[in-house]
């Protein structure tokens, strides 16, 4: 028995452990067919899955998020599932002890730090502005990937490109200036709160764009497949955040407890919108690399 009958065998009986509708059985069987399918299905699921993961992130984030759960480790449940699903893919390959290397993890310590900011900001956004505002306001990012693209390669925009990035950000001005007709979702929200959402969004948007364009120089000019990435990236994603949470001295139950008190009130409806932004960025790194800057 090799190393992919292992392992398929270990998830496959993990999910028998539960029941088919829990969001278990949803993630063991995401592991099994992200793993597993051929290069064409890939490309098929990823187109579809990854625009789907971006739209319903906020609502997802909103209906299922543990009431006053913190941010950082909402995150940080995301980035362990990136971790898990990278592990699997790579002893699949037969390439996991290749990547054990602390030059690789140290190469993507900075988009990773970049990613888990953005991550975070992002929770912030998700919990104070309704759906549609957010996603609006997270176009924004596409400012930040096009001046990074041009300071870090010197790549220009179009002029229909230049249109477009300018009717974003118009776009994202005029929501800005309108807390009160964009809540109705989240209830009656205070000005101050709708501000906060609002700034958290485009720190999120100029983040993504950085690491964005961060990560498809590693994958397209440093021969290092998506899984190896996302593997590296997970990891030291999960190490920065650990680390944040048990030295901040806001959570002192963190540092008496363990992290395991920040999953206390947790249910098992809280991994949905977690899964639905880890397979995201998954979908994310597959893309950039077969895709030209």
């Amino acid at each position: 028995m090799d190393v992919a009958d292992i392992y398929t065998r270990t998830l496959y009986d993990a999910s028998r452990l539960y029941d088919t509708n829990s969001p278990q059985y949803l993630a063991f069987t995401v592991i099994l067919a992200l793993t597993f399918m051929s290069d064409r299905q890939a490309r098929t699921v990823i187109a579809f899955t990854k625009p789907v993961s971006e739209v319903s992130k906020p609502l997802l984030s909103t209906t299922f998020n543990p009431p006053g759960a913190n941010k950082a480790a909402l995150v940080l449940a995301g980035e362990v599932f990136k971790v898990c699903y990278s592990i699997v893919s790579l002893a699949v390959g037969g390439q996991l002890l290749a990547n054990l290397r602390g030059e690789r993890i140290l190469r993507a310590s900075l988009p990773a730090a970049i990613y888990a900011f953005q991550n975070w900001s992002s929770q912030i956004a998700y919990s104070t502005l309704d759906s549609v505002t957010f996603n609006c306001l997270n176009q924004i990012k596409l400012v930040s990937t096009a001046l990074c693209l041009y300071l870090m390669h010197g790549r220009r925009q179009s002029k229909e490109q230049v249109i477009a990035i300018g009717m974003l950000v118009a776009s994202a001005f005029l929501l800005q200036g309108s807390p009160t007709n964009h809540g109705a979702g989240l209830g009656n929200r205070d000005p101050a709160a709708y501000q906060t959402g609002v700034i958290a969004s485009l720190f999120s948007s100029a983040a993504s764009g950085i690491a964005g364009t961060l990560c498809q120089q590693i994958l397209q000019g440093e021969s290092m497949s998506p899984d190896e990435l996302n593997f590296t990236m997970s990891t030291t994603s999960v190490v920065l955040l650990l680390a944040t949470l048990l030295k901040d001295p806001s959570n002192r139950d963190v540092s008496l407890g363990g992290p395991a008190v920040l999953f206390s009130s947790w249910s098992s409806t809280a991994l949905i919108p977690i899964l639905a932004s880890a397979v995201g960025g998954i979908c994310v790194g597959q893309v950039s690399a077969s895709t030209s800057t």
